[in-house]
């Protein structure tokens, strides 16, 4: 026989005014049923009618002491929080573990409202910038895609969404709202590429293959040596070109110039795109009328200045009078 011993208990307080730490005598008992059936013998049954006060349980650390109150009722597997901070009073969270575990998924966590102090060192935060160490970062889903929202922008100009979606990497711009204005870029896995607009290359102003019109300036047209050549806008039929790559294509024609001064075999044209030609590339036939009706020709580009392209005749004689020339010609430039 032997008491149960609580060696925690501060006191219980008895009707009596008495208090005692230990229980009343019972034997060594192993198995639960055996203890169950002494707990309701008539020792026992008046021991416990006479417990009128509370267990007190020493602290091992700290400072708090005593009697821990609760509410008179409590919701069920609710969590207990302390209420004040005397250490003894406890309330209802009304929060089950359940329930808060659910809060933080749905409500936390997708609200950006967790506080960075609380989150591991890697994890990327929306509000702030991120570095990431890891040289591929991937995006699994059915058509994945970024969103790149320019605040500064005006009303529906401030979202473009670069996607992936059947085998073709597409560049969209879209409303803010997400819908499609325009499906501005689109290149396949094959390599395969088209545009909604224009393209340019070499940071040029003029878009691909586009022929665009020259505009004019009376220095583009000059003389050899002491020979003068005046071109005015109304001679200018045509002046346009176009620019692929390393491909200058003009085509121009000039009516009713006129030359004077001392003459030579030589007219001077400015290539147009402010372009720089490869040496001699370009040689071509010319339309020519020197006033004395149509003569052959033709124009190439100037050894001495590759910015310039040679009109002559055939025959090499010098020009004089009136001059009226048209051609088209492909020049590599530089």
């Amino acid at each position: 026989m032997s008491r149960l011993a609580y060696p925690r208990l501060r006191q219980i307080v008895l009707q009596d005014g008495t208090t005692e730490t230990e229980a009343p005598f019972v034997p060594e008992l192993s198995t639960v049923t055996e203890r169950s059936t002494l707990l309701m013998t008539r020792p026992w049954l008046e021991w416990c009618r006479r417990v009128t006060g509370f267990i007190q349980h020493s602290s091992t650390s700290g400072n708090g002491k005593g009697d821990v109150v609760g509410p008179a009722s409590a919701t069920a597997d609710a969590i207990a929080l302390f209420s004040g901070t005397t250490g003894k009073l406890i309330k209802d969270s009304l929060k089950t573990i359940a329930q808060l575990t659910t809060d933080i998924i749905n409500t936390i966590l997708p609200g950006g409202t967790l506080p960075p102090t609380n989150l591991p060192a890697n994890v990327a935060l929306r509000d702030a910038a991120n570095t990431f160490t890891d040289p591929t970062q991937t995006i699994r889903g059915t058509g994945p895609a970024i969103d790149l929202y320019d605040a500064s922008q005006a009303a529906n100009q401030r979202l473009i969404r670069l996607v992936n979606t059947g085998a073709v990497l597409s560049v969209v711009a879209q409303t803010d709202a997400g819908g499609i204005q325009t499906l501005a870029f689109q290149m396949s896995r094959a390599g395969n590429m088209t545009s909604a607009g224009n393209y340019s290359e070499y940071n040029r102003v003029t878009p691909l293959g586009h022929w665009m019109p020259t505009p004019f300036n009376a220095a583009n047209f000059t003389g050899q040596g002491t020979m003068t050549w005046t071109v005015t806008a109304g001679n200018v039929v045509l002046n346009r070109s176009a620019l692929i790559g390393k491909t200058l294509l003009w085509t121009i024609f000039l009516n009713g110039t006129t030359v004077g001064g001392t003459p030579t075999p030589w007219l001077l044209l400015r290539v147009p795109n402010s372009a720089t030609a490869v040496f001699y590339s370009g040689m071509t036939p010319v339309h020519l009328n020197d006033g004395g009706g149509s003569v052959p020709g033709f124009a190439q580009v100037w050894s001495n200045d590759p910015t310039l392209v040679i009109v002559q005749k055939s025959s090499g004689a010098n020009w004089s009078g009136t001059v009226t020339l048209g051609f088209t010609m492909t020049i590599e430039i530089q």
